[in-house]
């Protein structure tokens, strides 16, 4: 369990750093806008490009396009922050430098999710299936105990 509890306060202490420098400190220094836009109605190639190119170029406050700062600042504070409090982990230059290419590199993953998880999630109807699911396991332990 202590191992355990120390991932987790890990894991929650690197989203809440990237949460800060990445969502608010650096954008609100460059007065840029870290949310990323949908693109619901263009073809699926473009889709795919829009979420690879957000990772690399942004928009700014006036609407503008602008490097994304968040990201190219915000995964290289991460990576040295990890270096101080991450234990068991390489600090070194190389090791240092392969989390933040690994992150940008990476980065689009999350845009893949915003950009096509409500068109997959509204063919096949979640609500539906979670209602499903719970319906399936209430009759499942009504099966097990013989009451309703």
């Amino acid at each position: 369990m202590e191992g355990f509890a120390k991932n987790v306060g890990v894991a929650y202490t690197q989203d809440m750093q990237g949460q800060f420098f990445d969502t608010f400190l650096i954008p609100s220094l460059v007065h840029q806008d870290p949310r990323y836009y949908r693109m619901p109605y263009a073809s699926i190639p473009r889709r795919v490009l829009n979420s690879v190119i957000q990772v690399y170029w942004s928009r700014g406050d006036d609407g503008k396009g602008m490097p994304n700062y968040a990201n190219f600042l915000g995964f290289a504070i991460n990576a040295e922050i990890m270096n101080l409090y991450v234990p068991g982990i390489q600090t070194d230059r190389s090791a240092t430098a392969q989390r933040y290419l690994t992150g940008l590199a990476a980065a689009p993953i999350d845009n893949f999710i915003t950009e096509f998880l409500p068109d997959v999630a509204s063919k096949i109807h979640v609500r539906v299936v979670l209602v499903q699911r719970v319906i399936n396991q209430v009759a499942k332990t009504e099966a097990m105990t013989g009451q309703p």
